[in-house]
Formats: C-alpha cells, sequence, structure tokens
C-alpha cells in the first residue's frame, strides 16, 4: 500500500498490482476522528486502509461507493453497520455484472439520484450522478478542489492511458453513453483529478485523455463495431493498455 497526503485531511490509499496492471485506489476524507471513505476496493485492500486510519487515531463513518463493480465495493463486506451512497441504479450495474446475488447487500444507505451536498466537519462533498462506464457512477468533488473521476478514465500502475471498458446497455447505448460522459467532463479541467485507478492529476491533463479516447471509441462505432485494436487506434496520439478483451468488450 503507498499512502499520499493530497491535502489536509485527503489521504490517497493506493495498492500497485503488477507491470501494466490497475491499481485500486481508496481515498479517505477526514475530519478530526471520522473518515469517508470512497471507494472500498477489495477486503485485505480496505484492511490495511483502516488498520492505517486507526492508527492515526480515526474510524470510518460512511462511504461513498462511486459506482458498483467488485473492485470498488467489495470491501464494504468488511465495514458492517457502516453506512454508504451509492447511485440510483445500482442494481443495473450489478445485474449487469452477473453479481444478482449481492444486490440485497448492496442496497445503499443513502441512495443518490440527483446531486447530493454532504458537509463533513471541515469539509464538503457533492456527489454527482454521471452514468458513462455505468448506469451508476457518481463523481466526487471535494472541497472544490479535487474530483474524483470513478473508472471515466482509467489508468495503469505505471501512469498508461487505459481503454475504456462499457457496461450496462445493447452496444450503441453504452458507447453513446460513455461519449456523452466525456463530453461533460471536458467541464471539470479545472479541479486537480482523481481516477479510481491510477495518480491523480492537473485538471489541464484531462482534455487530451477524453480527446484520445474519443477517436479511440467513434472508431469503433464508424465500423459498426467491426474493427481490430490497431484500425481503432490509428487516430490516436496516447497508447493504451489493455487492449485485447477490452477492445473486444467494447465492439459488442
Amino acid at each position: 500500500m503507498i499512502k499520499k497526503e493530497l491535502s489536509s485531511g485527503i489521504v490517497l490509499y493506493s495498492f500497485p498490482e503488477e507491470p501494466n496492471s490497475i491499481a485500486n485506489n481508496i481515498i479517505a476524507v477526514i475530519d478530526g476522528d471520522k473518515a469517508i471513505l470512497i471507494d472500498t476496493a477489495y477486503d485485505d485492500q480496505i484492511g490495511l486502509a483502516i488498520s492505517d486510519l486507526a492508527a492515526n487515531g480515526a474510524t470510518v463513518d460512511s462511504v461513498v461507493i462511486s459506482h458498483f463493480h467488485e473492485d470498488h465495493y467489495d470491501g464494504l463486506y468488511e465495514l458492517v453497520g457502516v453506512s454508504f451512497y451509492g447511485g440510483a441504479r445500482f442494481k443495473e450495474t450489478l445485474i449487469f455484472e452477473d453479481c444478482e446475488d449481492d444486490v440485497a447487500k448492496l442496497i445503499p444507505t443513502i441512495i443518490v439520484d440527483k446531486p447530493m451536498t454532504v458537509e463533513f466537519g471541515k469539509h464538503k462533498l457533492e456527489l454527482i450522478p454521471f452514468p458513462g462506464h455505468s448506469e451508476c457512477t457518481m463523481l466526487t468533488k471535494i472541497n472544490e478542489q479535487f474530483l474524483h473521476i470513478a473508472d471515466e478514465v482509467i489508468f495503469s500502475t505505471e501512469g498508461q492511458l487505459s481503454l475504456p471498458w462499457l457496461c450496462n446497455g445493447e452496444a450503441d447505448v453504452k458507447r453513446q453513453r460513455q461519449l456523452d460522459a466525456w463530453a461533460k467532463l471536458k467541464n471539470y479541467s479545472q479541479f486537480t483529478i482523481i481516477p479510481a485507478h491510477g495518480s491523480p492529476f492537473d485538471g489541464d491533463k484531462l482534455q487530451g485523455y477524453l480527446q484520445n479516447l474519443e477517436r479511440y471509441l467513434n472508431a469503433i462505432i464508424e465500423s459498426g463495431g467491426n474493427i481490430t485494436y490497431e484500425g481503432a487506434m490509428k487516430n490516436c496520439e496516447y497508447p493504451l493498455f489493455e487492449k485485447k478483451g477490452w477492445h473486444e468488450n467494447n465492439c459488442k
């Protein structure tokens, strides 16, 4: 685990994996002896974050789940009784991911179906429903300085831009939903961006990343999903990793 304080009371716990793979992140927003977490990663990873918080005199008050994929919610099972915020379309995501058995266990304590402000001591969080990567995705503004973007843009452990992973819906629907989300995300370049996988970066880099991803996805749309990875990447400026399985998914 790598721990980094991004600002006073804003801590990033990162869990790097093997080379050219995805690192899971947990964000802790700390006020005194309480913390709100954004995402929980896996059970062993949340355990390390909880232990570090405890060593510094803090316990988990509540959790924001950016979207309901296992690498973001699995740690909830280690936080019995802790309330959590989640998007209103959580069921659709879990069912699409073949996690029907988790639906009844993962009903959010607070369902977020429109922008919601959470005052937490000296901190202010704004939870923003943001369907894109999944129907239940939420962005989280932190103190009008940071923006947690869930999996709208994904990076490897080494900071290499990843292919998108499109879920929830028919091919045309999910591709257009992702493009619409990226178009809206361009309006947030004034923030320091915190991806759920990868290191934070200045928002002025966001436009280039998003243009690259749009070129890739538009090539798939124009081909009707009948295009190789190399063909879809023809007009892209950044190399993208995880090209095999993820590209096949995006063409379906």
